[in-house]
């Protein structure tokens, strides 16, 4: 049997060809602007002023870390190493959590998490204590959500893909404090 070189697994060549599955997309991050647009947008719905820049994420979680301090991401899906991505299937109940139990009081922080596929996904937080639930439209591969914390210290949010057949994926969570 003849085995090109881009066909020889000990190949470095060998996902060059294609290192995309099907459905899944390699997500940008976003710039300062659109992450700056994002928080003022927040900021002047909750009626507080806007903020001049924001600083680079203080907590990223990947599929490959998904522990960093005492941050953590708790996921219920497929990893695939060589995408190093997670697969969720719309419709199984898989779902993505997130814990971030030191955070400071009554600041604003912003929430991006990296996802391929689907409109609207579903969350539920409790950044405040009470929960609340609803969902966040997808952003050129990014759901954002801005919060307030307040009460504890503590906060976590669980996030589920479209409630369809088809399979999406999770590459990467950054957690920025804004002020």
């Amino acid at each position: 049997m003849n085995v090109s070189k881009a066909d020889d697994p000990s190949s470095p060549t060998l996902f060059r060809r294609s290192s995309i599955p099907v459905g899944v997309s390699i997500i940008p991050p976003l710039s300062a602007k659109e992450k700056l647009a994002a928080v003022n947008n927040f900021h002047e719905h909750n009626k507080k002023k806007h903020v001049s820049s924001v600083p680079p994420s203080q907590v990223v979680l990947t599929p490959a870390q998904p522990v960093q301090g005492s941050n953590c991401a708790q996921v219920t899906g497929i990893w695939n190493p060589i995408m190093r991505a997670v697969y969720l299937m719309g419709n199984s109940g898989q779902s993505l959590t997130f814990l971030f139990p030191v955070l400071v009081a009554s600041a604003t922080y912003l929430l991006d998490i990296s996802v391929s596929g689907g409109d609207q996904w579903a969350y539920c937080s409790a950044p405040g204590g009470h929960p609340q639930y609803g969902t966040l439209t997808l952003q050129s591969g990014h759901l954002l959500y801005p919060f307030i914390l307040t009460g504890s210290c503590q906060f976590s949010i669980m996030v589920a893909p479209p409630g369809d057949t088809r399979t999406y994926s999770w590459t990467k969570t950054e957690l920025t404090k804004v002020s």
